[in-house]
């Protein structure tokens, strides 16, 4: 597996010539920031409080939730790279090269499940330090020092459920094997397209079809699901002390709690998925 990781990390940072895709996401990102800077020019510093184009933020998580996972851009960095990397291994039959067991197709999959998360941890990393050097200029210092246990807790329990739905992506490339369609499932995922259709199934069934059951079982699902988790953590690291949402009410820790829960869950459930179906010798 520590053979496939190395693999994998160097044709992302391939440093010769650069060609490598991670540099590629880098003049990217660099190109956002500097469009966001330019947009969102910050107009006031008399208070604790950062403006940033018509948007108040009183601390550096919720910042980092606006701009992190509120647009999208962190779980759509991570999507691109998670595709490419496994989309290139099925279309150019690398995978074939390392599957010719049963134990060489499990190694294969732990090992792409965990090149999603340092992945993902990578992209976070480096817009976080993207953003942080468009905040502190503006901001004072109590802004950026109030909160560092719990914007440390945001942090991990950002990179956890964006993981989740980086496995998700693994799962769909690995069924569909076509770049369209697997680019397009997880877009409608990034998008949060999903818990939306389950609330809308929800009151559908509630308003017209009179099953209150059913309605409340597709509410409950839609609140268990990562992209759902995310949608609250863009608020910030104020979302970790709200209680928790639906069923999950009564945990400990409240919604910090349900999202860690919520994350790992999907992950385990996903990756023991993505073990059974490398175990069909057709893939």
């Amino acid at each position: 597996m520590f053979n496939l990781l190395k693999a994998d990390l160097y044709r992302m940072t391939r440093p010769k010539r650069l060609h490598g895709y991670l540099w590629r996401y880098l003049v990217w990102l660099a190109c956002i920031c500097a469009l966001v800077a330019v947009a969102g020019v910050i107009t006031s510093r008399e208070s604790a409080d950062i403006v940033f184009g018509d948007q108040r933020f009183s601390s550096l998580s919720q910042f980092f939730g606006m701009y992190l996972i509120s647009t999208g851009v962190l779980q759509f960095l991570v999507c691109l790279g998670v595709l490419q990397l496994m989309l290139s291994d099925l279309k150019q039959g690398f995978i074939q090269t390392v599957i010719d067991s049963k134990r060489g197709r499990a190694l294969y999959a732990v090992e792409k499940i965990v090149m999603a998360g340092i992945w993902t941890a990578i992209m976070e990393l480096i817009l976080a330090i993207a953003l942080l050097a468009l905040f502190i200029p503006f901001a004072r210092y109590d802004s950026l020092i109030s909160e560092p246990g719990i914007f440390l807790l945001w942090m991990f329990e950002t990179w956890i459920c964006v993981w989740a739905l980086a496995v998700a992506f693994i799962v769909i490339a690995s069924l569909t094997r076509n770049s369209g369609v697997s680019y397009i499932a997880s877009l409608f995922i990034i998008s949060g397209f999903v818990p939306s259709a389950l609330q809308a199934l929800s009151s559908l069934t509630e308003v017209m079809l009179s099953l209150p059951a059913l309605s409340h079982t597709l509410a409950e699902l839609s609140a268990w699901l990562p992209s759902s988790c995310l949608a609250v953590l863009g608020s910030g690291g104020i979302a970790l002390v709200q209680p928790a949402v639906s069923a999950a009410g009564l945990l400990p820790g409240g919604f910090g709690t349900q999202a860690l829960i919520v994350s790992a869950g999907w992950i385990a459930a996903l990756s023991a998925g993505l073990l059974m179906l490398f175990r069909r010798r057709s893939i």
